[in-house]
């Protein structure tokens, strides 16, 4: 009997023992430091050393709804986090978690701005499908392969900003702006941008790996998009571009840019260090910004430009071969009519050709001139050494120094037109028949120069159609 009552007493002693430890590993859970307002628990820290934690979906009879910032920020030995759908926001809940590897997110996030901003062996992320703020999301997680951004997302800024070893990213449709969303992914290789995106600064700035954007004809605002990126060779874009500043800053493989804007609401150089781009259009911008434009900026290192365009009016800031200094692809150049006043002039280097008498080389020459429908230079000849001769299309017996007419001509609504002139006549108080004069003299236009051509510039350029010498002198 003693022995039954001994054996009674030993297990009830064992059942105290399981109660006590089954309820100790009950009250272990809330080494989660929680506060309950307004009917939801929010979770402020955590006590314990376990290298997996699970978050309850209630606590203390009350859903979980909130992880609050900092709340798990720094904690060694952190590997694994799961986090139930009743949880809505986790913003900077877990930053600078060391250890952390793996994360399961519920259904229920919506907001997770920061939350795992620095933790470098991050390498999985799975769920979080409905959250719409990404910011700053995972920043820093050198160790993640794969993003996400959601098509309820509203905000990602800086989402996978600096994650060296993000290969793969999958945008949904929805998403309207990428600012600094992936600068310095260098692993990054191709993206497909949904149509819903109309802003990207600093998108994909120093992703020095990228080889293809697909997508984005939307964008409207391209702002340093592409700086840096090294590896990229075509960019196509779309139609409706309004800001255009930085955009392909160092793009040193960048070959070809589809659909450039012919006209933009804001502007500043965009094309520095392209050092394989052979085309290159310089949108028309606001007058403001034009006035302080730097063209010698934008095509600084441009070594293969061929063709170069420019819509809008810019102040010559110096010359010219101090303005395209190291273009020495350069074979044609389109610019504005005023801007063609300031880069080009007319020299007294020009060659004459005389005909005299019934010479028909004359005869064709007086033809073209009665021809031209607009003659550049309409001063009267006056004379040859020191004979003088009437200018048969009008007018007296003008005497002048012909050399100081030519460099007084200013270039004015510069277009493309024939490069030589005719000047007809007849020494006075002879047959007009028999003695008429008339000279050919064909100008040469110079490119304005700072201490001659020296190599790293061709010989010569068209300028608006106009084939001009680069001058050495």
């Amino acid at each position: 009997m003693k022995g039954y009552y001994r054996f009674l007493l030993l297990l009830l002693m064992t059942v105290s023992m399981l109660l006590t430890v089954s309820c100790g590993s009950e009250n272990k859970k809330p080494d989660l430091i929680y506060e309950i307002t307004d009917g939801y628990v929010t979770v402020t820290g955590y006590s314990g050393i376990e290298s997996e934690i699970t978050i309850p979906k209630e606590l203390g009879g009350k859903p979980v709804k909130v992880i609050a910032e900092n709340a798990f920020r720094g904690m060694v030995g952190l590997k694994k986090v799961t986090i139930p759908d009743s949880v809505t926001a986790i913003d900077y809940a877990f930053t600078e978690c060391p250890d952390l590897t793996l994360v399961e997110l519920g259904d229920g996030i919506k907001t997770m701005n920061g939350a795992f901003k620095d933790c470098p062996k991050l390498k999985t992320v799975i769920g979080g499908n409905n959250a719409t703020e990404l910011s700053e999301a995972f920043m820093n997680c050198v160790s993640l392969t794969n993003g996400y951004i959601p098509k309820n997302a509203t905000a990602c800024t800086s989402s996978f900003r600096g994650c060296t070893a993000l290969t793969t990213v999958k945008i949904e449709e929805g998403i309207t702006a990428l600012p600094f969303t992936f600068e310095g992914c260098s692993s990054l290789k191709e993206i497909a941008l949904p149509s819903t995106v109309t802003e990207a600064v600093h998108t994909f700035e120093n992703c020095v790996s990228l080889i293809s954007v697909t997508g984005g004809k939307s964008i409207t605002v391209l702002e340093n998009t592409f700086s840096g990126c090294v590896s990229i060779p075509h960019v196509a874009l779309g139609d409706g571009v309004k800001v255009m500043k930085g955009a392909f800053l160092n793009c040193t493989a960048l070959e070809t840019v589809e659909n450039l804007p012919s006209e933009v609401e804001s502007y500043s150089p965009s094309f520095t260090g392209c050092i394989a781009l052979t085309e290159m259009l310089i949108p028309k911008m606001d007058e403001s910004e034009a006035a302080s434009y730097d063209i010698a900026s934008d095509v600084k290192g441009c070594t293969k430009l061929q063709k170069l365009t420019v819509n809008t009016s810019f102040f010559v800031t110096g010359e010219f071969c101090t303005t395209f200094a190291g273009c020495s692809s350069i074979q044609e150049v389109n610019i504005p009519n005023e801007v063609a006043e300031h880069l080009l002039r007319v020299d007294a280097m020009y060659e004459d050709r005389l005909f005299t008498g019934k010479n028909s080389a004359l005869t064709t020459a007086i033809n073209k001139y009665k021809k031209a429908s607009n003659p550049r230079i309409t001063v009267s000849f006056g004379y040859i050494g020191d004979t003088g001769y009437t200018y048969i299309f009008g007018g007296d017996v003008d005497f002048f120094d012909y050399e100081a007419v030519a460099k007084a001509q200013s270039v004015t609504e510069f277009e493309p037109f024939t490069q030589s002139y005719y000047w007809c006549g007849y020494p006075n108080g002879t047959n007009r028949k028999n003695s008429t004069v008339g000279i050919e003299r064909e100008y040469t236009f110079y490119l304005r120069v700072t201490g001659g051509n020296d190599g790293n510039l061709p010989s010569k350029v068209t300028v608006n159609g106009m084939e001009c010498v680069i001058e050495d002198n």
